[in-house]
C-alpha cells in the first residue's frame, strides 16, 4: 500500500458514467470524516504522467476532495484497459439504484450483444 497525493489521483470516466452520486453520498463522507478512508482505492499509473487512474474508489476520492484530505491509501496495480466488466466486478457489493443496474445492463449488451 501507498500513500498518494490526491491531486495525483483522477476518478476513471467510466465507473463516473455508469454510476451516479446518489443519497448515500453524504453517509460516506460523513464516515471519512470519522473513520478516514477504510479500504485503499485500487489505482493504477498513467502513461507519460506522475498520476494514477482510479479503477476503484471514485466515491472515496469524491468525499475525501469535500473534505480537504491530501494524501490517500493506495494500492497499486500494473496497468489494465479498464472496461465495464471490470469497473462491474469492483462494485459487486453495491446496493445500486435501478438507473445504475440499468447502465450496466446496457454496458454488458454492448460488450456481448
Amino acid at each position: 500500500m501507498k500513500e498518494i497525493p490526491v491531486s495525483q489521483l483522477i476518478a476513471n470516466e467510466l465507473t463516473d458514467s455508469l454510476y451516479r452520486e446518489d443519497e448515500t453520498f453524504d453517509r460516506l463522507v460523513k464516515s471519512v470524516e470519522i473513520h478516514g478512508i477504510l479500504e485503499p482505492l485500487l489505482v493504477q499509473p498513467k502513461a507519460a504522467s506522475n498520476q494514477f487512474e482510479v479503477i476503484s474508489g471514485n466515491r472515496r476520492l469524491r468525499a475525501s476532495l469535500v473534505l480537504g484530505l491530501t494524501e490517500l491509501p493506495c494500492i497499486v496495480r500494473k496497468p489494465v484497459e479498464v472496461d465495464a466488466n471490470l469497473i462491474m466486478a469492483h462494485q459487486e457489493q453495491r446496493i445500486k439504484t435501478l438507473s445504475e443496474t440499468l447502465m450496466e445492463s446496457v454496458a454488458l449488451y454492448e460488450l456481448h450483444g
